[in-house]
């Protein structure tokens, strides 16, 4: 693989990033920043955690505001001007409205990025976060192979699996559907000595993996 530059980095809101074969989340982050990545750890678990404290609250938030708690944008100053109310007549101490906004920002409208990390192995990973992150955009769910350390059959086993999960179906007329595919970017990375990491992506967001010979020609390697 050739090492790219990264011209621009994510937008801050909108998007997760799926580390796959990162040990830890300093590592998971350190890639993350590799691609030009940032934002809000979670593991599944946790992030699960979020959704349910949203569904705790949706139906109380409802019968006051008529509005869902998925539907807040929490850069809009009328959306955290209503929060900030919900959370006074909940009698939420300093803490737990601060643990509150932090679980809604990554959970509704205009959510902030999210990072997950899941074991190379764990081949299941990409499509359980994919269901749970019911706030994104198939489009803007990414993942990042972790390959040091990887045998070729290793390559190639990500390789065709990441084609699976991301080729479209069709519609009679030829046209993709990616009514369940992840249609987001799908990187490779090496990390190197210093903190530094070797990485290409091998797909961009809304497009579909080059065939073997195109992702020679970029650099990737089986």
């Amino acid at each position: 693989m050739e090492n790219e530059i990264i011209e621009s980095a994510y937008p801050a809101r909108g998007n997760v990033l799926i580390v796959m074969g990162a040990e830890g989340r300093e590592r998971a982050l350190a890639c993350a920043r590799a691609v030009g990545f940032d934002g809000r750890w979670y593991d599944e678990a946790s992030y699960e955690k979020a959704l349910e404290t949203r569904r705790e609250f949706n139906w109380k938030f409802f019968t006051r505001y008529s509005r869902y708690l998925k539907s807040l944008d929490l850069t809009a100053p009328e959306d955290v001007t209503l929060l900030n109310e919900f959370c006074g007549e909940m009698g939420f101490d300093k803490a737990q409205k601060e643990a509150f906004f932090n679980d809604l920002a990554c959970t509704t409208e205009n959510p902030q990025n999210v990072i997950f990390a899941a074991e190379l192995k764990d081949m299941r990973a990409p499509y359980r976060i994919k269901d749970i992150c019911d706030a994104f955009q198939l489009r803007s769910i990414h993942v990042a192979w972790v390959l040091d350390g990887c045998s070729e059959s290793d390559r190639m086993r990500i390789l065709e699996f990441s084609r699976s999960m991301t080729e479209p179906e069709y519609s009679d007329e030829g046209t993709p559907i990616w009514s369940w595919s992840l249609n987001g970017d799908v990187w490779c990375i090496i990390p190197k000595d210093g903190g530094e990491c070797e990485k290409l992506r091998i797909k961009e967001s809304g497009h579909p993996i080059p065939d073997d010979e195109a992702l020679a020609a970029m650099g990737y390697s089986i």
